[in-house]
C-alpha cells in the first residue's frame, strides 16, 4: 500500500471563524498547518501585525473540547494547551480558549470544536489526518447494523474499548437475544488489554506484552474453541444502563485509569507514572458499598487458605457464612500494552493548568486559571454524541481509543448529571436481582460505608494484561469480584500491595484496609461531591450505580484451555 505524500509545512488543513472565551473578547481566525495554529484577530478590530498570532505545535501540549454548563448556549469550546519560551528561555504554561459558535445548535457547534481537536491531535502524535475513519461509538453503530448470518464471529484489532462498544452494540439490537451469542474475540493492540491478558492466561502462556501477546492471542484463536462470557449489567444514575465485560471502578483505579489518558503516548510508562503521580497526591473517598454475597463453591475448584477482609469494616446488614476461601497465582502490576494511541472524537489534555472551573474532557481534577473573566459561564467537559450510523464492510474491527464535579443533592448523595462520555443500552436482559436505585435494598444484602482510597468490581481475572486483581475469577464464573482499600492506608502500604501483586501475594498480606469478597450484584453510592467512574475504562457519570452479574450472556473465543486441570 502506497504512502501518502507528506503534505507541505505550511498546507493549510483546517479554516474558520472562533469568538474568545471569556465571551466578551476578540474573534479570530483560525488556520491549522502542519507545523502551526495561525491566530488572527478579526474583530472587534483587525491586527495590522498579530501579536502571538503564530503557535508552533512544537510548544502545544494538547486540547481538549468543553461545552457550557448554561442549557441555553449553543456554542462549543475549543481549548489548546502551550508552553511557549519566554525571553530568559523558561516556558511557561499557557492556556487558549475558543468559541465555536457558527451554527445554530450545540451539536454542530461541537462537531466543528471536536474535528479541530481530532486534527490538531493527530499533527501532535504524528498520525494520519482522520477522514471516514474510526471514531467513538463507531464500532457500536456497525455491529448494529451488521448482518449476523453473514458472519462467524467479530473478531477486534484493539484494546477493550473497542470490544465494549461492539458488545453494548449487540445489545442495543431489538435481536440482541441472539445477537449476544455472536462469538467474540480479541487481537490487542490497544494501550489496555486486560481482557487479552485474561485470555492469555487461560491458554497456558505466561504473562506477555505487547507482540508476545498478539502472537499468543493470535494462535489462541487460530486454534478454536470459545466459552461463555459472563456480562454485567450497571446501572447509572441516571437510570440508564450499559454492559460491562470488565470491570467498573470508582477512586485510584479510575483516577490513574482517566489522568494516564494525558500520557497515552509513553505507551506502557502511562500507568506507570500514572500511578506515581496518583500516589504523590493519595485522595480518600467517601462512600457506601452493598453487594448481595455469592458463594465462591463454582469459582473455587481448588480453594486454599481464605481472601482477606478490611478489618474495619462495617456490616450494616447480617452478612451470610463466610464463604471457602480459594488460590490464586502470581500477578504483574503494569497495566499497558500496545501504544497505539488513535484520534478521539473528544480529547484529553496532556494536563495543563486552564481555565478557572472547568474540567478536560475525559474527567480529571479541577483546574486552575491562567485566565479568564469573573462571572462568565463556567465550561464543563463536552460529552461525545453518537454518529449517523454507517454500513459495515467487514466484521474484523480496527481499534479506537477512548475518552465536572457534582454538587450534593437533597438526598445527600451526589446529584446525576446526563454528560456521560459513554452512550448506554436500552435493551438487554432484566435486572431481577435489583431494586430501582435509589429504594431500600432486599434482605440479604451486606452494607458497609466509610471512606475508600478505591473500590474495583471486576469481571474476569484481569485489570490489565499482566495485572492480575482476582487470579481465582473465570470468565464463567457467575460472579462479580469485589476489592476495596479503606481509607488510612499509607502511600508505602499501598504501593506494597500493587508490588505484590507481581507475586500473586498482595491478597495475603494482612493489610488491615484492604478487602475481598464475591457478589452476584452490588451497588455503589459515592457520598463525596466529586469523583471519577469508570466501567471498563471508560468514564460514565457520577453518582450512585448498581450492577447485577448476567452469567455466560455473551460468547467469548478463547482457544482451547492451556494446562491439565483447567475447565474444559
Amino acid at each position: 500500500m502506497a504512502l501518502p505524500l507528506p503534505l507541505a509545512a505550511s498546507t493549510p488543513l483546517l479554516h474558520g471563524e472562533f469568538g474568545s472565551y471569556p465571551v466578551r473578547g476578540p474573534r479570530f481566525a483560525l488556520t491549522l498547518t502542519p507545523q502551526a495554529l495561525h491566530i488572527q484577530r478579526l474583530r472587534p478590530k483587525p491586527e495590522a501585525r498579530p501579536r502571538g498570532g503564530l503557535v508552533p505545535l512544537s510548544e502545544v501540549s494538547g486540547c481538549c473540547t468543553l461545552r457550557s454548563h448554561s442549557s441555553s448556549d449553543s456554542a462549543a469550546y475549543f481549548c489548546i494547551y502551550t508552553y511557549p519560551r519566554g525571553r530568559r528561555g523558561s516556558r511557561r504554561r499557557a492556556t487558549r480558549t475558543f468559541c465555536a459558535d457558527g451554527a445554530a445548535t450545540y451539536e454542530e457547534n461541537r462537531t466543528e470544536a471536536q474535528r479541530w481537536a481530532t486534527a490538531l491531535t493527530c499533527l501532535l502524535r504524528g498520525q494520519l489526518l482522520p477522514t471516514d475513519g474510526e471514531r467513538h461509538n463507531h464500532a457500536r453503530e456497525l455491529v448494529q447494523g451488521l448482518s449476523l448470518s453473514e458472519w462467524d464471529s467479530i473478531i477486534t484489532v484493539s484494546g477493550d474499548g473497542l470490544l465494549y462498544e461492539v458488545l453494548n452494540g449487540l445489545l442495543e439490537r431489538p435481536d440482541w437475544e441472539e445477537a449476544v451469542k455472536m462469538p467474540v474475540g480479541i487481537l490487542p493492540c490497544g494501550s489496555g488489554n486486560a481482557l487479552a491478558g485474561a485470555v492469555n492466561q487461560h491458554g497456558g502462556f505466561e504473562p506477555a506484552l505487547g507482540v508476545d501477546l498478539l502472537l499468543n492471542c493470535s494462535l489462541l484463536l487460530c486454534r478454536g474453541g470459545s466459552r461463555p462470557l459472563d456480562l454485567l449489567s450497571v446501572t447509572l444514575a441516571s437510570g440508564s444502563r450499559c454492559f460491562s465485560f470488565l470491570s467498573v471502578a470508582w477512586g485510584f483505579v479510575s483516577d490513574v485509569d482517566i489522568q494516564s489518558e494525558r500520557f497515552r503516548a509513553l505507551g506502557s510508562a502511562r500507568f506507570t507514572l500514572g500511578t506515581v503521580l496518583g500516589l504523590a497526591t493519595l485522595h480518600t473517598y467517601r462512600g457506601r458499598l452493598s453487594y448481595l454475597p455469592a458463594t465462591m463453591e463454582a469459582s473455587s475448584p481448588t480453594p486454599a487458605h481464605g481472601l482477606p477482609r478490611a478489618k474495619s469494616e462495617l456490616t450494616l446488614a447480617p452478612a451470610p457464612a463466610p464463604a471457602p476461601a480459594v488460590a490464586h497465582s502470581p500477578l504483574h502490576r503494569s497495566v499497558s500494552d500496545l501504544p497505539l494511541p488513535l484520534p478521539q472524537s473528544a480529547l484529553t489534555s496532556p494536563g495543563s493548568p486552564e481555565l478557572p472551573n472547568l474540567l478536560l474532557n475525559g474527567g480529571g481534577p479541577e483546574l486552575a486559571g491562567d485566565w479568564g473573566g469573573a462571572g462568565d459561564t463556567p465550561l464543563s467537559p463536552d460529552p461525545l454524541l453518537p454518529s449517523p450510523p454507517g454500513s459495515p464492510k467487514a466484521a474484523i474491527l480496527s481499534p479506537i481509543s477512548k475518552g465536572a464535579p457534582e454538587m450534593p443533592s437533597s438526598s445527600g448523595l451526589p446529584s446525576s448529571k446526563p454528560n456521560a462520555t459513554v452512550a448506554v443500552s436500552t435493551r438487554g436482559p432484566a435486572d431481577h436481582l435489583l431494586p430501582p436505585l435509589g429504594t431500600a435494598l432486599p434482605p440479604g444484602w451486606v452494607t458497609m460505608e466509610g471512606d475508600f482510597v478505591l473500590i474495583l468490581a471486576i469481571s474476569p481475572s484481569h485489570l490489565g494484561a499482566d495485572l492480575v486483581a482476582a487470579p481465582h475469577a473465570r470468565f464463567d464464573d457467575g460472579l462479580v469480584h469485589l476489592c476495596w482499600v479503606r481509607g488510612g492506608i499509607s502511600r508505602a502500604a499501598l504501593l506494597r500491595l500493587f508490588l505484590a501483586m507481581e507475586h500473586g501475594s498482595h491478597l495475603s498480606l494482612d493489610c488491615p484496609q484492604l478487602g475481598y469478597t464475591a457478589a452476584r450484584a452490588f451497588r455503589l453510592e459515592p457520598l463525596t461531591s466529586r469523583g471519577v467512574l469508570t466501567v471498563d475504562g471508560e468514564q460514565v457519570e457520577y453518582g450512585p450505580l448498581q450492577a447485577q452479574m448476567h452469567p455466560g450472556l455473551g460468547t467469548l473465543l478463547t482457544g482451547p484451555p492451556g494446562w491439565p486441570g483447567q475447565d474444559p
